[in-house]
């Protein structure tokens, strides 16, 4: 019986949100974590040691977990309001992504501009493709639109900060080769969405 709770179709343990009290399985949810001194950071890539909590990445339930799910679950006063606790989590994923892009980089799985790019999608060579929000035309490709209605393509960062990642002058585009690199940035990236105002460009 328990076994049945704790698996929901073989995709992983389950954690309960401090928003919405509803049980999801781990993927779907980002771990808050709280210090000592009551400060509020994100564990987005699982390494934070101590007491943890669990939220989805959407405004509503980090409002409830700001208003009283994160004081509940740690048994301690946490003053934090919604709009501080999403910008937190914005700031935690791009750290994340970039940390992860640089890595895919160093490690020689990225492939680079909008015709490498473009001829990786069309072959499904690629785990992700990651566009530049000041990108412009590239949204326009079909190979792109493709692979965004498939999950296979993000919008993050910018020209001058994907250029960065990969010592390059300007990046509109870049893939990753990756599967699990790929997942990770895939994941992030819609953690973030979930609370990012829709005006933001990092």
């Amino acid at each position: 019986m328990q076994e049945a709770r704790v698996r929901r179709k073989g995709q992983g343990p389950e954690r309960t949100c401090i928003g919405c009290g509803k049980a999801d399985v781990r993927e779907h949810l980002v771990r808050v974590v709280v210090g000592p001194d009551g400060e509020v950071a994100f564990d987005l890539a699982g390494g934070t040691f101590g007491r943890g909590a669990h939220v989805h990445p959407s405004v509503s339930c980090v409002e409830k977990a700001a208003s009283k799910g994160l004081s509940r679950s740690f048994g301690m006063a946490v003053r934090c309001d919604a709009a501080s606790l999403c910008q937190l989590l914005v700031e935690a994923a791009d750290r994340r992504i970039e940390g992860l892009l640089s890595s895919a980089a160093r490690s020689g799985l990225v492939v680079i501009g909008f015709e490498a790019v473009d001829t990786a999608l069309m072959r499904e060579d690629l785990a992700l493709a990651v566009v530049a929000r000041d990108a412009g035309g590239c949204s326009s490709s079909r190979s792109i639109q493709k692979a965004v209605s498939e999950g296979r393509a993000v919008a993050w960062g910018t020209k001058a900060l994907l250029a960065s990642l990969v010592c390059r002058v300007e990046v509109s585009v870049l893939g990753i080769q990756s599967a699990k690199i790929g997942a990770s940035v895939l994941m992030t990236c819609r953690a973030a969405d979930g609370v990012r105002s829709v005006s933001e460009v990092r």
